[in-house]
């Protein structure tokens, strides 16, 4: 009887380790199918991406790298897993070059400096190249444990030059597509002005008001076209500028006087309050600093209400003119503020307005004051009004060299 009951104690012992060892298989298996479920996850949304994904341990060994990333830099991740990348990589092994000057920015033929993207511990940078020639906008990020513990590095890929060559492509269709419209245009201006005029003999009340109407349609599609070709030719480099110096408060008080029959028309106030302080001449293309103050002078009437007002003010800053031009408008809404200078752009109250724009102006102007090495800057509240000011050099050494590079303008814009 006591075998018997040692027995079954045995057997019952037994049937339970066998149904824990089966429960725990199947938890295990379980358990293994979600891990492969998430990798297999993983690996298609890194291999579906747009752009590169690189990540590195501390050791600079290479743990993992997408499709798209082998792609950009012509390396297969099976030939380069688990090695170091050093600087004397390069050298031993030609075709890993491009790789060695991503880890290491300072190798690159270009390398822009890193900022910090806004509400985020990322950095992004601007990264050319040699070997396979790109331009890359790299965003970078810490792999910590969790702990805190810096246990490697990611880097997300972005390719510019193919962006830049369709920038191109279309900057180029613009701008022929804009001259052949310019033509036909100015041919309709001079006609429907000789009409107007009556050197073609008398019309009627009615007549002359149909064909004023197609006058004025005709100079808005004519400023459309000159803004187009003006967008195409900075986004080219060819807006040409020719520097010298220029009496600043003059310059502005010309401004204001043609602005003013404009203003007169809106109900308006306009008002420029000169300082009298003498201000030492500034260094400008006149024609590209006409597009700036025009612009903003007829945005700020344009976007006041009736019995508002506009002010412009000039003031000095270190070594820069400072222009300010202020107005009792209807403001920029808070969510939209961070597109005011893009292309196109124009806000979501000024399209209920219905007034004539192309959504051009600011990009234009603003990279205008850029070129001179000024700043743009507005602050904005609904139904309060906008101010925008820009800065200009008064010494021509300040005037930058050549334009930005892409990296400012895509930080911009974010």
């Amino acid at each position: 009887m006591e075998f018997l009951d040692l027995t079954n104690v045995f057997l019952g012992f037994s049937a339970l380790l066998l149904g824990l060892l089966v429960l725990s298989y199947l938890r295990l298996t379980k358990n293994a199918e979600l891990f492969y479920a998430e990798r297999n996850q993983r690996d298609a949304i890194l291999n579906s991406l747009y752009d590169g994904v690189i990540q590195y341990d501390e050791n600079s060994r290479v743990v993992l790298m997408n499709p798209k990333a082998e792609e950009l830099l012509g390396v297969k991740f099976k030939d380069v897993a688990g090695i170091s990348v050093t600087p004397e990589l390069a050298q031993e092994r030609p075709n890993l070059k491009g790789l060695v000057e991503l880890m290491y920015p300072a190798l690159a033929v270009f390398a822009s400096m890193a900022k910090e993207l806004p509400g985020t511990s990322a950095k992004l940078m601007e990264i050319h190249i040699s070997n396979p020639e790109l331009k890359l906008l790299v965003t970078q990020n810490n792999v910590v444990d969790e702990h805190g513990n810096t246990r490697g590095f990611l880097k997300v890929l972005h390719d510019l030059s193919r962006e830049q060559l369709v920038s191109k492509i279309k900057s180029e269709f613009v701008s022929i597509a804009a001259h052949q419209l310019r033509t036909p245009l100015s041919a309709i201006k001079w006609t429907l002005k000789l009409l107007l005029e009556g050197d073609a003999g008398a019309m009627t009340r009615e007549q002359t008001e149909f064909l004023q109407k197609g006058y004025e349609i005709n100079e808005r599609m004519i400023c459309l076209i000159s803004d187009l070709l003006n967008a195409a030719r900075i986004e080219e480099g060819r807006f040409g500028y020719e520097f010298k110096e220029i009496d600043i408060k003059k310059f502005l008080t010309a401004a204001y006087e043609n602005a003013m029959p404009f203003a007169r028309s809106r109900a308006v106030e306009l008002k420029f309050a000169e300082s009298e302080k003498e201000f030492p001449p500034v260094f400008a293309d006149e024609e590209k600093l006409s597009l700036v103050i025009n612009n903003l002078l007829d945005n700020a009437v344009k976007y006041t209400p009736e019995g508002g007002k506009v002010t412009m003010t000039l003031s000095r800053e270190g070594d820069f003119a400072l222009v300010k031009v202020e107005d009792t408008g209807v403001g920029v809404p808070d969510g939209e503020q961070s597109r005011v200078f893009s292309k196109f752009f124009r806000a979501s109250n000024a399209l209920r307005m219905q007034t004539e724009g192309t959504g051009l102006g600011l990009f234009i102007v603003f990279n205008i004051v850029k070129r001179h090495g000024g700043v743009l800057k507005f602050v904005s509240k609904i139904g309060r009004g906008s101010t925008f000011t820009f800065t200009i050099p008064f010494k021509k050494e300040l005037i930058p060299q050549q334009s930005s590079p892409a990296l400012e303008q895509f930080l911009e814009t974010i």
